[in-house]
């Protein structure tokens, strides 16, 4: 689809935005793989008031992320899934510095934004990302910077038994 589809679809729904204070997230896999894009479908948004929200797992170049996606988005869901470095490159097959690194950078900026705009995530996968260890990292990280909330979106069984 081309940006003009994407924002022509989403157009079809404004009114239920409207009503409902709605609007758009960019998921994923992961949207800023497709910065280029991504921020255009932003920006083409927002010109027609659409509330945005962009999800990322927080692997980006931070100064193209400033440039292009940060002046057309209204929050952000920022994925910390695993703080151990070692551990990050083995499950998710990168480290863990960078994506702290960018998420440290963007609470600054969301120093000067809104409560919302940044919420930290954590999807919980057992064995790997719900371990005591894990969240108890997680949470001296986030209380490290003075956040005191984390949003746990789902529970991913992996094909484990419930």
């Amino acid at each position: 689809m081309t940006v003009d589809n994407v924002i022509d679809a989403v157009m079809k729904d404004k009114p239920f935005y409207d009503t409902s204070g709605g609007g758009v997230t960019l998921s994923g896999g992961e949207p800023l793989m497709f910065m280029d894009f991504a921020s255009e479908i932003l920006a083409g948004l927002k010109k027609k008031g659409i509330h945005t929200i962009v999800e990322t797992c927080g692997i980006f170049k931070f100064e193209r992320f400033i440039q292009l996606v940060l002046p057309h988005v209204d929050m952000i869901y920022f994925d910390i899934k695993i703080m151990d470095t070692s551990l990050s490159e083995r499950y998710t097959g990168v480290k863990s510095d960078l994506i702290l690194a960018n998420f440290r950078a963007l609470h600054e900026i969301s120093l000067t934004k809104h409560a919302d705009f940044l919420l930290p995530r954590t999807p919980l996968i057992p064995g790997m990302t719900d371990t005591d260890g894990n969240l108890r990292a997680i949470a001296e990280f986030l209380s490290s910077l003075r956040i005191k909330r984390l949003l746990f979106p789902n529970i991913i069984r992996c094909g484990m038994p419930s």
